[in-house]
């Protein structure tokens, strides 16, 4: 009797830590907001990025000059870098852009606070990159 109650308690208590890792994994990450945008954005930045998988599969580094430009280098792995311009805008919680030559059309993300200066970008339901700055 004493060994069902100790398995009991180990697995209720599994169980539960289970349950408070799972929850606090899946907290959301709050989105920047308009003015959070404006304000990293409106002086211009630099960053690097990759994709979710911390660069297995692509890694960037851009420049988002005040007034809407932006221009940098894409690098898929195992092949020689991709020279990127484009535009992009704030529009409300909304980050939008273009990026010439792979994405001429305008796609908007999400910024969701995953670091002290360190964002995951959201398009749809999917996190697709990973950009931080200095």
């Amino acid at each position: 009797m004493v060994r069902t109650k100790t398995h009991h308690f180990i697995t209720s208590s599994s169980l539960l830590t289970l349950m408070v890792v799972s929850t606090s994994l899946a907290a959301e990450k709050p989105p920047l907001t308009d003015g959070e945008l404006k304000a990293l954005l409106g002086s211009g930045l630099s960053v690097s990025s990759s994709d979710v998988q911390g660069g297995k599969v692509f890694t960037a580094q851009i420049t988002y000059a005040p007034g809407g430009a932006l221009s940098g280098t894409l690098t898929f792995v195992g092949r020689s870098p991709t020279t990127l311009t484009g535009t992009w805008k704030v529009d409300g919680d909304r980050f939008c852009r273009t990026v010439v030559p792979l994405q001429p059309q305008e796609v908007c993300e999400m910024w969701l606070k995953s670091g002290e200066k360190e964002v995951t970008i959201r398009v749809g339901d999917m996190d697709v990159a990973i950009i931080r700055w200095q």
